[in-house]
């Protein structure tokens, strides 16, 4: 069933009422570490390895942190490091992902 783009947006905000406080620091701390890694980059090429290595938990925790907000559960900043718990599993599924985006 296709939704209409309207209809998403009303949901999302619906689905972040009363938790704006804790989402909008979250994802600015997940921007503020992906972005300055992304800087360091630029001067250091071999912190490049370093990126892959810490994005891959990261962007486990904050896909963690959206969907609680999205199914209506108790959200909290910590859950964006939560992704360092399985951290081999998300580092491994982060790199593959890496891959077969740009080479598969």
């Amino acid at each position: 069933m296709k939704k209409d783009n309207t209809v998403l947006m009303k949901m999302a905000r619906e689905s972040l009422e009363g938790k704006w406080e804790v989402a909008i620091p979250t994802i600015f701390i997940y921007l503020l570490i992906t972005g300055g890694l992304l800087g360091v980059i630029e001067v250091f090429p071999l912190a490049s390895i370093v990126s892959l290595i810490v994005t891959g938990p990261l962007a486990l925790g904050i896909a963690g942190f959206a969907l609680n907000i999205c199914r209506g559960k108790e959200a909290k900043t910590a859950q964006l490091f939560q992704g360092f718990d399985n951290f081999f599993t998300s580092t491994v599924a982060y790199i593959l992902i890496f891959y077969l985006s740009f080479y598969g």
